[in-house]
């Protein structure tokens, strides 16, 4: 069986971020591999670098013979690395380039060595949401167009849906969006989606607080959130879909006109019932 690395990133109290991380590792295909634990803020940056790539013999003073670092020693299993916000920015760079490219190089080797691996970064910091970050939102979805070989550039009107639309899934779910273009093609789809959501959600905004926003809201008064309204509307259109397919993942997803994966993923995220 060849299998591919996995990554998560988790954010929370770290007690309860180390329980979950080894129960993750009980379950998935890395369980029959080692759990390791590392914490980024423990070491200093060149020590760290050096315990987790691994270094070659001569690469620094007293590096008498090859060490393999801590990335080695959890090939096969779960690498559990703690307090990932605590590590520097080149440090992280480097995690990145492991990720993407499933390799490493040890400090002071040419040598690229393969791992393959369950990577688990956590951190005490809450991940911040691609819709507070709209300055990060084209310039993403561009890079990803570009490194998928999406040509086309994208429409005056997907544009302002993607400013307008949320993005609960974060950069991850933006990520899917182009992916999915770039698999199936079919922007035009993507811009009706993506606006009978908005339109969904828009009507159960007025549906509560009225067209000009000022009239009804929640029992208590209060106005509903135009995102909690935005997400409600998706849940329910994607709950109607698979009960109009009787929970066929596969014309749902036609029917949607969504790749299945991205489908999958929306399931879990509202935690319906497909089966």
């Amino acid at each position: 069986m060849s299998w591919a690395s996995s990554a998560s990133l988790f954010s929370g109290i770290p007690a309860s971020l180390a329980t979950e991380s080894r129960y993750l590792h009980a379950l998935s295909a890395f369980a029959g591999g080692p759990f390791v634990v590392e914490g980024a803020g423990a070491l200093p940056e060149s020590i760290l670098t050096s315990a987790l790539f691994g270094h070659a013999r001569g690469a620094f003073s007293g590096a008498e013979h090859d060490s393999p670092g801590i990335l080695q020693a959890a090939a096969g299993g779960t690498l559990l690395l703690d307090g990932v916000e605590e590590a520097s920015g080149h440090l992280q760079l480097n995690l990145l380039r492991f990720l993407q490219d499933g390799e490493i190089r040890p400090v002071g080797s040419n040598q690229p060595k393969k791992i393959v691996l369950r990577f688990i970064c956590t951190s005490s910091l809450r991940e911040t949401e691609l819709r507070e970050r709209p300055e990060d939102l084209l310039p993403l979805a561009r890079h990803f167009a570009a490194a998928l070989g999406l040509r086309r550039g994208f429409s005056p009107r997907l544009v302002s849906l993607f400013e307008r639309y949320y993005w609960p899934g974060n950069v991850r779910e933006l990520k899917n969006e182009i992916t999915n273009l770039a698999i199936r093609g079919g922007i035009r789809r993507l811009e009706r989606r993506l606006s009978a959501v908005l339109l969904a959600a828009k009507k159960r905004e007025w549906s509560r607080t009225g067209p000009d926003g000022t009239a009804g809201g929640m029992a208590d008064g209060t106005a509903i959130p135009f995102r909690r309204a935005m997400a409600e509307a998706e849940r329910r259109l994607l709950a109607e879909a698979l009960v109009r397919n009787r929970c066929d993942k596969r014309k749902t997803a036609r029917e949607l006109e969504v790749s299945r994966s991205w489908l999958f993923m929306k399931i879990n995220e509202y935690g319906l019932r497909a089966g």
